[in-house]
């Protein structure tokens, strides 16, 4: 069957794009919120929470009316609603109504209640409409990243690379700069100034990963400027350089870290040096699996699921603990390996549509960036209710839709400018006949 791109591929009701600011506007104020979070000796924690439980409120009224539950790929449309019938089970098991467990799992995007509603991003519009706001998104977060850093400069930068305040802003902070990595991705389409805004919080997330010593972070922003690089010489029709190039700069950076062992001062590498061997994973590790059961492994302990591992946390009393910082064993920790399978099967094939079959570097970046969060799945958790993993979902509808596949860069480049008054796309459908 063939058929046309119409207008509504790329403009939405105006129902609808109030039902989208109004999700936007609550999620941006939910992470902006939380964020703050780890800098309660300046804000009041319940204050925060409150715009955290506004920004919900909007978020799932704009939700609600933007879902819709319509797929028309058969496979994805098999597997998604098992993996969405597995994510029900994994929440209806071990749910606790009690009113503390209840807010934590709403205001806690890395362990909550929202990280398995995460997938039914891939039920939101596949509208180009849709994606100018999401990069409109990450453009405010980033700048927002800047603002925070800038206020919190002094700890951003504390001599004491000890300090557990320091390393939390930090890393609570990177939530709202790892977006940009997705606007490097797709540079091809974005003017200017948001190409520079990207970059400089890329490259200000890496610079705070180096000088304290957050192995994940700096493999996470290296990683996102390596693939940029890549796409930039595929846009530039270089691909036989891409190998070689990702082979000189792996072979560099392997040397120059190994000449690290031979010098006696590294200015603001010497902690990230110091923490080069340290290995904070293995144990913690050991203690899950060894406290898994056979049945566990497969199906899982549920949302609020926990494993025996003592002497980890200061403040624990019990020696239980429900997070395991490796993305992989945390999804297997509550859901088991069906879970991870089920997800496996959705985002996989994705990513080979998206960076295999594409026609666009829209498409090849939507692949790229579920391949790193896939990869980051080792150094970080990776499943919570942020931007990078909302991003994930929102590229497998890009790479799953045959429509988007098809089109050109010259016409996802069109389709992503904001349209004038009283525009139409009509015009461009002669470029836009594609397959079902």
């Amino acid at each position: 069957m063939r058929y046309q791109l119409s207008d509504k591929d790329f403009y939405i009701s105006k129902n609808r794009e109030n039902s989208l600011n109004i999700f936007w506007l609550g999620f941006t104020l939910y992470t902006l919120s939380y964020t703050l979070t780890v800098t309660l000796i300046y804000f009041n924690i319940v204050y925060l929470q409150a715009l955290m439980f506004a920004g919900l409120a909007c978020i799932i009224y704009g939700a609600a009316n933007l879902i819709k539950f319509k797929i028309r790929n058969s496979y994805l449309k098999t597997v998604y609603f098992m993996y969405l019938a597995w994510l029900v089970g994994i929440m209806a098991r071990g749910f606790q109504f009690d009113f503390f467990s209840i807010k934590e799992s709403l205001v806690n995007p890395g362990y909550g209640l929202f990280i398995y509603l995460t997938p039914l991003f891939l039920l939101f519009p596949v509208n180009f409409a849709f994606y100018r706001k999401l990069f409109l998104v990450i453009f405010i977060q980033s700048l927002f990243y800047f603002v925070y850093s800038l206020a919190f400069v002094k700890h951003v930068l504390d001599p004491d690379r000890t300090s557990v305040l320091s390393q939390g802003i930090v890393e609570n902070f990177s939530l709202l700069s790892f977006p940009s990595g997705f606007v490097l991705l797709t540079y091809l389409y974005h003017p200017k100034m948001r190409k520079i805004i990207a970059f400089g919080t890329m490259m200000a997330t890496l610079l705070f990963a180096v000088y304290r010593a957050r192995r994940g972070m700096i493999l996470m922003s290296v990683t996102s400027l390596l693939f940029t690089l890549v796409i930039y010489l595929v846009v530039t029709k270089r691909t036989a350089m891409v190998g070689f190039i990702i082979l000189v700069m792996l072979l560099i950076g392997y040397m120059y870290y190994s000449s690290l062992y031979n010098q006696s001062n590294f200015g603001i590498f010497n902690f990230l040096v110091e923490r080069a061997d340290e290995d904070t994973r293995t144990g913690v590790e050991d203690a899950m699996k060894e406290d898994m059961t056979t049945m566990e492994w497969w199906i899982g302990k549920g949302i609020n699921g926990e494993y025996y591992c003592p002497n980890i946390d200061s403040l624990d009393s019990t020696g239980y603990r429900s997070v395991v910082e490796t993305g992989f064993l945390q999804i297997m920790l509550k859901g088991g390996i069906i879970s991870l399978v089920l997800l496996l099967l959705i985002l996989v094939p994705a990513l080979v549509r998206g960076i295999a079959k594409s026609k666009n570097i829209l498409c090849k970046a939507a692949g790229i960036w579920i391949l790193m969060w896939i990869l980051f799945l080792y150094p970080t958790v990776g499943n919570c209710f942020v931007l990078t993993h909302m991003l994930v979902w929102l590229c497998a509808g890009i790479c799953y839709s045959p429509q988007i596949l098809n089109m050109t860069d010259a016409e996802v480049f069109e389709a992503l400018q904001e349209p004038k008054k009283g525009s139409s796309r009509k015009q461009s459908n002669k470029f836009l006949q594609t397959e079902v």
